[in-house]
């Protein structure tokens, strides 16, 4: 029998490193996949849920640009002072006459 010092451990070392690889790998595809067979319905409903979004959200741009073309952000400048003020961007036609009561 050889002393315990001229015995090799390698191949056991090998075996239980590849059992535990094994193992490793099967707990990571138990959870990503075995355990959430729903995730792939839930993949396909957030893509649809984008779509529809998007769709919605393109269909209102739309409308509110018809609604008021000339929505932008306006800004006077000032040259004598060096400063510029946007009041007008929220104020839209504030420096017309006519009323919009209709007053």
């Amino acid at each position: 029998m050889k002393r315990e010092e001229e015995k090799s451990y390698a191949g056991l070392f090998l075996f239980l490193s590849f059992i535990l690889v094994l193992t490793m790998a099967w707990a990571v595809w138990d959870e990503a996949i075995g355990k959430r067979p729903w995730k792939m319905y839930q993949t396909r409903f957030y893509k649809l849920e984008r779509e529809k979004a998007g769709g919605e959200y393109g269909e209102s741009m739309v409308k509110l640009k018809s609604l008021r073309p000339s929505l932008q952000a306006y800004q006077v400048r000032f040259e004598d002072i060096n400063e510029s003020d946007r009041c007008m961007s929220c104020h839209v036609g504030i420096n017309r006459k006519e009323s919009v009561s209709g007053e």
